[in-house]
């Protein structure tokens, strides 16, 4: 029984936290040498180094391996406002992001997981199944940002009000990222960072500072 347990505890942590990053840069490589129809799952798993059935315990399809990478960004900036002192001006939060820590986490890994999540994005152009993946995980963290909001103006739970500012934050965000994403390197006039405080800078009009 023990040793039971013990298998099941094996297979279920590769697929925990940091590692999801990985299956997901995984996925995305694959989906952009081959396409989503032809990649499978057995794929994505012998690509990532785990077991095909421990993939299927955490993922419930091929495409939902990209899910990390959709949501990344935004709960790094969700946890950063939610902490975010409410006696200093709400656009610092997004300031005080060096460079392109808005979405590379600490670590060797930080660059290749920027580039996968524009990668991933660049796909949903394309593919129908990433892309409403995408428009999930776009608005995952929305609990989080609308109570953050709500929080700066004096109240308890999120209203309509906090919840519909939080949508448009998180949809400018988004927007601007993918939109990003979508341009070729050479037609860039500004660089993400840039790209995704103009985006903040508009959607923040009228929101509490």
């Amino acid at each position: 029984m023990s040793a039971g347990r013990t298998a099941v505890v094996q297979q279920a942590a590769p697929v925990r936290a940091g590692h999801r990053l990985e299956i997901a840069r995984a996925a995305t490589e694959l989906f952009t040498a081959k396409g989503v129809e032809h990649t499978s799952l057995a794929d994505i798993a012998d690509s990532a180094g785990i077991p095909t059935s421990t993939l299927w315990s955490h993922f419930t399809s091929k495409e939902e391996c990209v899910a990390p990478l959709y949501s990344f960004g935004t709960e790094r900036i969700a946890r950063r406002l939610d902490t975010w002192p409410p006696d200093h001006p709400l656009i610092d939060a997004f300031d005080a992001f060096d460079g392109e820590d808005w979405l590379t986490p600490p670590g060797g890994n930080g660059e290749a997981t920027l580039l996968a999540v524009l990668d991933a994005l660049r796909l949903t152009r394309d593919e129908p199944g990433l892309h409403a993946v995408w428009i999930r995980e776009s608005f995952a963290a929305l609990p989080l940002v609308a109570g953050a909001l709500a929080a700066r103006s004096g109240r308890g739970e999120p209203g309509l009000d906090a919840t519909v500012q939080a949508g448009m934050l998180l949809s400018a965000l988004q927007l601007a990222l993918r939109a990003y994403a979508w341009t070729p390197p050479e037609a860039r006039h500004v660089d993400l960072v840039e790209t995704l405080l103009e985006a903040v800078r508009v959607a923040m009009r009228g929101l509490p500072a």
